[in-house]
């Protein structure tokens, strides 16, 4: 029986003890009677192991042998059987394979019987040789807590937030496990920190941080990919190495206003009537927060705005631009500005507000 701490196990204890055979008659004997094996997966098959059988009666000894049914996919014993003389010993080799195992414990038998010259049941059969394999996990850099991701900003605005991503060692390794992380190609706007580091035990993490910068890059959308590979102290690259992490960034274009004319023109001959009006129709391009919100301010008693403020929700917005021509008694040219402010829904900015159009008068 045994306990630890609030926990008990009992194992069963079985032990035969046989009547002494007859002098002539064969005795069998086996040792060691506890094999162990290990092996990692994906690695070489252990070497076998050796078990010797001992006739220490006084006639040959008959003797096979026998595997637990459960354990033929991986547990063999050559040979099969065979005689021993008296007082002579044989060899059986023990061998194990893990290829259709995978990790952990595996435990068999293999059983020794032997019968002498008229298959009378010899002493000391059947012997138990128990068998203990352990299959260990593969040195493996498991795949990163991403496999992709995904920015976006703003052209010539602040850069994105940087990302983290986890990249994980586990498995029976030779310790320590060495790392690098490299970036794809040649790609100015993209960080990676750190660029290389070890894990000394199984199940030890780090995190990499991925940040990119949008200076310099036009509107569009970049992608590139990181590598990280890892060798162990051996210099053996570790299983799933190298693993690759997919990064996207896609530069939006900002919003602008669209259709604002540097200038308009009017002619108008003294003392008539007042010219037809002219239409300024505002719309917007590239990422915008809708509604946009505009406002159009003249600074001349004479020019006459329309419509001095509204929204654009994608449609865009007309504007009629007229003249107060009894104010312009005087041949010649007038000059005066219409100035246009924009901005999106909670105050966005957009991009070339304002903009200002130099409205001209000629007075024939």
């Amino acid at each position: 029986t045994v306990t630890a701490a609030q926990s008990t196990q009992s194992v069963m204890v079985q032990l035969t003890v046989q009547a002494p055979p007859p002098p002539a008659a064969p005795i069998l004997n086996a040792s060691p009677l506890n094999l162990n094996f290990s092996t990692t997966q994906g690695q070489p098959t252990p070497p076998g192991q050796t078990v010797t059988i001992t006739n220490t009666g006084g006639s040959p000894l008959m003797w096979r042998t026998s595997i637990n049914t459960l354990t033929t996919l991986w547990l063999g014993a050559s040979p099969t059987g065979g005689t021993i003389p008296p007082g002579q010993t044989a060899l059986l080799t023990v061998n194990v394979s893990a290829s259709s195992l995978s990790p952990g414990t595996y435990v068999g038998q293999v059983i020794l019987s032997g019968t002498d010259s008229n298959n009378v049941v010899a002493g000391g059969s059947p012997q138990s040789i128990m068998i203990n394999f352990n299959v260990l996990p593969p040195c493996t850099l498991q795949q990163p807590s991403s496999s992709s991701l995904a920015f976006s900003g703003m052209q010539n605005g602040a850069d994105p937030t940087p990302q983290s991503v986890t990249i994980m060692a586990a498995g029976n390794c030779n310790w320590p496990l060495n790392w690098n992380a490299t970036i794809n190609g040649s790609v100015s706007w993209l960080k990676l920190s750190p660029l290389a580091g070890s894990f000394t035990a199984s199940g030890q993490s780090t995190a990499l941080s991925i940040a990119p910068t949008l200076a310099g890059l036009a509107p569009g959308t970049y992608t590139t990919q990181i590598s990280i590979g890892a060798t162990d102290s051996a210099s053996m690259q570790a299983q799933g190495s190298p693993q690759t992490l997919t990064v996207t960034l896609t530069v939006l274009q900002p919003c602008q206003l669209q259709g604002v004319p540097s200038n308009m023109l009017f002619n108008v001959s003294q003392g008539t009537a007042t010219p037809a009006s002219q239409n300024l129709t505002l719309s917007e391009s590239g990422s915008c927060t809708r509604p946009i919100s505009w406002t159009a301010v003249g600074n001349s008693p004479w020019l006459i705005v329309g419509t001095a403020s509204g929204t654009d929700t994608g449609g865009g917005s007309t504007i009629a631009i007229s003249l107060d021509t009894t104010t312009l008694t005087t041949p010649g040219t007038y000059t005066a500005t219409i100035t246009i402010t924009a901005s999106g829904s909670g105050n966005t900015t957009i991009q070339d507000s304002p903009q200002i159009i130099t409205v001209s008068v000629t007075v024939a």
